[in-house]
């Protein structure tokens, strides 16, 4: 059975995204548990993936849920009121959390999709 711990509630906006669960492998920081190596290489990427995630101002992850959904820049741009050069702009700094550097053999955008359904 999984422990689950719920994040502390913070002021949003109406448009962001709601509270969600999220394991209690987030809170290891704070214990002391002799961990086998292939389950600690697994917590530390957890544990990383949740610094991204606190990295990321509310308009990257607004920006990150719209790409999660499917859409296009343009259509986030036209969601969001906001350039399509804005929307690259987002993603870049995104990917940049992420350490998603480009490379001519992954799509940065499915793996931060990827990580955000992860993280969901």
């Amino acid at each position: 059975m999984t422990a689950i711990a719920t994040r502390p509630p913070q002021a949003r906006a109406p448009h962001s995204l709601p509270d969600r669960r999220y394991p209690a492998a987030d809170l290891l920081d704070e214990a002391v548990i002799d961990v086998p190596p292939f389950r600690a290489q697994v917590l530390d990427r957890a544990r990383q993936d949740t610094q991204a995630f606190d990295r990321l101002t509310p308009r990257q992850a607004e920006v990150l849920a719209l790409m999660a959904d499917g859409l296009t820049n343009a259509a986030i741009a036209r969601r969001l009121r906001i350039s399509e050069k804005a929307v690259v702009g987002h993603a870049s700094h995104i990917y940049d959390a992420f350490t998603l550097p480009p490379s001519p053999d992954t799509h940065r955008r499915v793996l931060a999709v990827l990580r955000f359904h992860q993280r969901w």
